[in-house]
């Protein structure tokens, strides 16, 4: 829903970092599951804070940007998320065939 507010409102037709922030939150909460022994329902509102933060962090810089910087920036943000990939094995140990 909040992306397609922010489309309507802007205009924007490109991705947005918001699958960034998914990534972000869904890794946080299965570290926190996984190694910490945390409750996987306690784990999501702890992500969802994190990601907020993190979020806003990212946020208030990028509002100062023009329209075409700002649109380079989610636009860079939504490309470098997949490739920052731990080269290593995870700390959750998934493993992949």
């Amino acid at each position: 829903m909040s992306v397609k507010l922010r489309l309507d409102q802007v205009g924007m037709t490109f991705p947005t970092p918001n699958g960034a922030f998914m990534a972000l939150g869904a890794y946080t909460s299965a570290i926190l599951a996984h190694r910490y022994k945390v409750d996987y329902l306690a784990t999501i509102p702890i992500a969802g804070v994190l990601t907020g933060v993190v979020g806003f962090l990212f946020g208030v810089p990028a509002l100062r940007l023009s329209a075409l910087y700002l649109a380079l920036a989610t636009f860079a943000l939504a490309v470098v998320t997949p490739s920052r990939r731990p080269r290593r094995q995870a700390p959750t140990a998934f493993r992949f065939a």
